[in-house]
């Protein structure tokens, strides 16, 4: 399976993010170019896409600046962790109860 990339306008575009916003994100390590050392050489995955566009929406939903994105992703990318751990633990124990019983 082949992965698709889009450029850095292509993604600009497609997030209706400003090329500023989009650079301050690959600065602050939030994004990474799949490929690429120069601004216009930047490929991005959908992945990246996905990304920008979850920090669109804290950043306009719920005014969540762009200079503490980078700590709030990683906070959510945290909490779904630890859901899905939570989740994981609850089955083992349910079995393990099922089990005993």
């Amino acid at each position: 399976m082949s992965s698709v990339y889009v450029s850095f306008d292509e993604l600009c575009q497609c997030v209706s993010i400003s090329e500023a916003q989009i650079v301050d994100l690959v600065e602050q390590g939030v994004l990474r170019p799949e490929a690429g050392v120069r601004r216009e050489e930047w490929r991005f995955s959908h992945i990246a896409m996905s990304l920008v566009s979850k920090a669109d929406r804290l950043h306009h939903q719920l005014a969540v600046e762009w200079s503490d994105m980078p700590l709030v992703l990683e906070m959510l990318d945290e909490l779904n962790e630890l859901r899905a751990e939570n989740a994981m633990l609850k089955q083992r124990l349910d079995r393990f109860l099922h089990d005993e019983g």
